[in-house]
């Protein structure tokens, strides 16, 4: 199963992705963000590279919808 975060680098988003990764079904999670600089953009990478600690199949896109 594939599952779209939006705000993946924000507080609710990183914490939605990290959950995600430790359910008992595997799962593939696409984070998306925008990474701008309204919230400390040092923090936004620090909970990306949480993440990718973290992740065996987890993608993050810089973007805009």
């Amino acid at each position: 199963m594939t599952i779209l975060v939006t705000g993946s680098a924000g507080f609710i988003g990183a914490n939605l992705v990290l959950r995600l990764l430790d359910s008992a079904e595997p799962l593939h999670v696409v984070g998306l963000d925008n990474l701008n600089s309204y919230y400390d953009p040092s923090l936004k990478e620090y909970r990306l590279d949480q993440i990718q600690q973290k992740a065996k199949s987890q993608q993050t896109i810089a973007g805009h919808l």
